[in-house]
């Protein structure tokens, strides 16, 4: 096919609603591992999901009675009142919603679908009398029913441009089938805890949820459940992309009734600009020096990887000032100049066509438009696919406007977005309430549904709870606004170092090796006075080495250093020191490749600039890291006396995480597991595996990580807990049913073949990624950053009506406004108390090895997550198509991931 503007690609019908919502002998066997070592093609990432998926709402009634009732409210700690970034929304509807099915054929993409409802609106909704609502995919709500159940209507979207050169407007047929009447007593009935969740309150909370997104979907940019003002001044980012401020807003049930969730929001944009000046952005290179010499050819990747699935505009077909757009599906190897086609002959008078002929890009632009090319020696764009491909230069490509970013934000520009989201907690509160008195919710649409929204924040009881006693050597101490000082303390059991070995990645000239022992002898002083034990032979005669930061000299540096600490003591390194001229996520990650899974000795990587600033608080975080990434037994601090961490009652705690590759990429999602191997909870071990499929979020292979967790535990104890809290975080809430299915289901089978019947399960779910945030009413109640203290827990007002969950803000703030975290209890055997288990799980966050604060997360999927990062190091050191390496032995044991 010519190079000509290919039209965007179209998307399948809309479909239904696809999104879901909730409800003890020997050793187990382990199960048979998927295979590690050999070569195999990653499977195809799939589409993302529709932007307003909803909720699955066809749960069986067995599925709907999975979830743990609230077995009653805490009362442990202070009493205190908090605004939640929540407001009240009445409801004084009376009659049913109507729920229909829309098509729409042909069928649209996303951004046409709006157009075409739109204009269904204009030509029908006030013929009909009724006032709907549409999710943008599929699903209609009004409480006006249609004349009949099925309907067909004709909408014709107008013509754009000059109407002497405009194409005629498009047409569509929209169909409607009644798929449900919702009947509205059964909200009121969940809300006030009378029944338990039901398929028709899960629509109809959709339903008041995409009532309230309907204005401002009509004037503002939608991006997931955000909306941004265009009319706003974006602020500029780093490479080419902007930083839109906009507004978060989502219809939630409380215990208070329903709640419309209101908050900030920062998105990063594509910037609307030519897209030969995106390249020199990225690339670091004048658009100039582009425009004349081309792309270089190591640089050509990493400009795919930029622009690979960005949204275009085709400049050299819009005579009527309206360029059509498309995606782009990939960038050629060569320049416009030396790419050449098949292009298909042009018929004769009498229809006899002529033999295809081979014509380059540049010259079918001068036969086909009459365009002389003026940078022939950039790249073409292929917007259409690997398998049909349409090129077009990169002259006439524009970067489509008002389009989210779809990729990872490099460290840069995660700080730049950092300093302009991060709001203190007064400023967050302030906009939020600027942001209900200039947002039109109570319009057309909500007076429609019969809702109103009160007009100022929720207060709402909270308790701020009592901190640990932690135990260290020889002593203990209290944390006081979640952090606590080590110094002139010693860690409960520290390792002894033998044998070590320095990696010097910087210049030799600014790091003579007498200053890097200069350094050690400053981190063993440290650390002995920390509890920690250096041999002094080992500090007197460790070898040092210098490489540079090339991935081949990594690999050849790491193993020769390994040699020679072997030569010249006798054994095997305890541990090697890296030290880095700059902070670089690709050395770091070659780095922590070949130290965990090519010479199984466990690495520190430093700084150089850090290194020649340290004092003794630096080199003690060094040591508190150190102290429990050997394979040595040892820790560092525990919680004293506590009554939920016994050998009486032995209590086995595991996290679990899901980390997915970023949007475009084709590697693959990993899964972690980190249990707990003693009854204090003082060591960890990970095991890690890869997701048979992109983006895949349940843990596929479930039970054979659970199965290799607890052997490690019946080894080392010589029987099975009696109890395990499984804390899994990166569920969202539509997972929560399948989850259940699938993973509790998984340990289960694995309990019940290893015949540990007296071993009870209960398994919490953990969530960051919502919008609820908390403001003290009492300044006295907040810290030094203006958040509330350490130890918020709120389990009332915003909290499910009938479900065990809770949210507790565990840390000190730090900078902008705190993020509690949300606990939702899916499965209890256990058959906690609240206030046992919000204590339980605070009390867990000050136990989190590599510092001397509380965090906002349990340890243990803190350190899930941080095993899945580093198997993500790994495999993206190895390569794309290879899969993720498989940790050396000599370090399963180990806390290697810290």
């Amino acid at each position: 096919m010519p190079p000509k503007s290919a039209q965007p690609g179209k998307t399948g019908a809309p479909r239904p609603p696809q999104q879901q919502r909730p409800a003890s002998g020997a050793p187990p066997a382990a199960a048979t591992a998927p295979r590690q070592q050999q070569q195999q093609p990653r499977a195809t990432a799939p589409p993302a999901p529709a932007q307003f998926a909803p909720r699955r709402t066809d749960l069986t009634e067995s599925e709907l009675s999975l979830f743990v009732r609230r077995p009653g409210y805490g009362s442990l700690g202070r009493p205190i009142k908090v605004l939640a970034n929540h407001y009240a929304i009445g409801l004084s509807l009376k009659q049913n919603i109507m729920h229909y099915h829309l098509t729409m054929d042909p069928a649209p993409t996303k951004t046409l679908a709006k157009k075409v409802w739109a204009k269904w609106e204009i030509d029908h909704a006030a013929k009909l009398g009724v006032v709907a609502a549409f999710d943008g995919v599929a699903n209609v709500f009004t409480t006006t029913p249609f004349p009949v159940d099925a309907m067909e209507f004709d909408v014709v979207l107008p013509a754009l441009g000059d109407p002497k050169t405009a194409r005629p407007g498009k047409a569509f047929k929209v169909t409607t089938t009644k798929a449900n009447e919702l009947d509205i007593s059964e909200l009121h009935e969940f809300v006030n805890g009378k029944i338990t969740i039901t398929n028709n309150v899960l629509t109809t909370i959709q339903a008041i949820d995409i009532a309230f997104r309907q204005e401002p979907s009509k004037t503002m940019i939608a991006a997931g459940r955000s909306f941004y003002d265009s009319r706003i001044s974006p602020v500029p980012l780093s490479n080419g992309l902007d930083l839109l401020s906009g507004a978060f807003i989502s219809a939630r049930v409380g215990l208070s009734g329903l709640t419309l969730n209101l908050d900030t929001a920062y998105t990063a944009f594509y910037r609307p600009m030519p897209l030969i000046d995106y390249a020199a952005l990225v690339l670091r290179m004048p658009a100039a020096n582009l425009a004349k010499d081309g792309v270089p050819p190591q640089a050509r990747m990493a400009l795919e990887k930029a622009v690979r699935m960005m949204t275009v505009e085709l400049t050299h077909r819009d005579g009527n000032g309206l360029a059509p757009r498309a995606r782009i599906a990939g960038i050629s190897r060569v320049p416009a100049d030396e790419l050449k086609f098949q292009l298909d002959g042009t018929p004769d008078a009498e229809g006899t066509p002529a033999a295809p002929r081979t014509v380059s890009v540049v010259q079918y632009f001068v036969e086909r438009y009459n365009i002389r090319l003026r940078c022939p020696k950039l790249l073409a764009i292929n917007v259409g696919s690997p398998q049909r491909e349409l090129w077009v230069p990169f002259e006439f490509v524009r970067v489509a406007p008002h389009q989210k970013y779809v990729g990872r934000l490099s460290e840069d520009q995660t700080s730049e977005v950092i300093k302009i989201a991060a709001k203190k907690p007064f400023e967050r509160k302030t906009q939020i309430e600027k942001m209900r008195s200039g947002f039109n919710v109570n319009n057309a649409y909500t007076e429609a549904f019969g809702l109103s929204v009160a007009p100022q924040l929720m207060s709402i009881q909270g308790r701020i709870l009592p901190p640990p006693s932690l135990g260290v050597d020889r002593g203990s101490v209290v944390p006081r606004d979640g952090s606590w000082n080590f110094a002139n303390r010693r860690v409960l059991r520290g390792v002894k170092v033998t044998a070590i070995g320095v990696l010097v990645l910087a210049n030799r000239r600014f790091f003579a090796e007498d200053k890097i022992r200069g350094h050690m002898d400053a981190f063993a002083h440290t650390s002995e006075l920390m509890g920690l034990s250096f041999d002094a032979r080992c500090m007197n005669d460790f070898p040092v080495q210098y490489a540079s930061e090339s991935p081949q000299q990594i690999g050849r540096a790491l193993p020769a250093l390994a040699t020679a600490v072997q030569q010249q003591f006798g054994k095997p390194a305890d541990f090697l020191v890296v030290i880095l001229g700059r902070k670089s996520v690709d050395t770091y990650a070659e780095i922590k490749r070949i130290g965990d899974t090519v010479i199984g000795i466990p690495t520190q990587c430093l700084v150089s600039n850090k290194v020649d600033r340290a004092n003794e608080q630096y080199w003690a975080n060094v040591a508190l890291k150190v102290n429990v990434k050997l394979p040595q037994n040892a820790f560092n601090f525990h919680v004293n006396g506590s009554k939920f961490l016994t050998p009486q009652v032995p209590t086995m705690i595991i996290g679990a995480d899901v980390t997915h590759p970023s949007p475009g990429s084709d590697a693959p999602s990993i899964s972690a597991l980190v249990g707990s191997v003693d009854p204090f909870a003082h060591r960890y071990i990970a095991t890690v595996q890869e997701q048979p499929a992109s983006r895949e979020e349940m843990i596929v292979h479930m039970k054979i990580m659970f199965a290799t967790l607890l052997q490690s535990w019946f080894r080392i104890n010589k029987g099975f807990p009696q109890r395990i809290v499984f804390y899994r975080d990166g569920v969202s809430e539509g997972q929560f049913q399948t989850v259940s299915q699938i993973e509790i289901r998984l340990i289960q089978e694995v309990l019940a073949n290893a015949r540990a019947t007296n071993t009870k399960l209960t398994f919490v779910i953990v969530q960051k990624r919502h919008h609820t945030r908390f403001f003290a009413q009492d300044q006295n109640d907040n810290d030094r950053s203006g958040n509330i203290k350490a130890g918020l827990v709120v389990d009332r007002g915003v909290t499910h009506p009938t479900d065990f969950d809770f949210f507790l803000q565990s840390q000190a703030g730090l900078q902008g406004t705190s993020r509690p975290t949300y606990y939702y209890v899916l499965y209890d055997q256990i058959g906690w108390t609240a206030d046992d288990l919000q204590l339980f799980t605070f009390h867990q966050t000050f136990t989190y090895a590599r510092c001397t604060r509380s965090v906002s997360i349990v340890p243990s999927a803190y350190y899930a997550h941080l095993a899945c990062f580093r198997a993500r190091h790994h495999a993206q050191s190895a390569g794309i198509g290879f899969p993720v390496p498989k940790l050396a032995n000599s370090l399963i044991p180990s806390m290697y991931f810290m």
